[in-house]
């Protein structure tokens, strides 16, 4: 048991620093969305996170 739990928490770890990377890059693209859009009523109004 002691074997199968050290793998579920490498598991673990290594997932979260994939969502970690997935969140930064996340957040690049909306500063980005908003530095562009800025003069835009449009992306004004519009959440950066649902661009697409």
């Amino acid at each position: 048991k002691t074997n199968d739990n050290n793998a579920g928490e490498s598991e673990a770890k290594n997932d979260t620093a994939k969502i970690e990377k997935l969140t930064v890059k996340s957040d690049q693209e909306s500063e980005t969305y908003l530095s562009t859009s800025t003069t835009r009523e449009k992306g004004k109004m519009a959440h950066p996170r649902q661009k697409k």
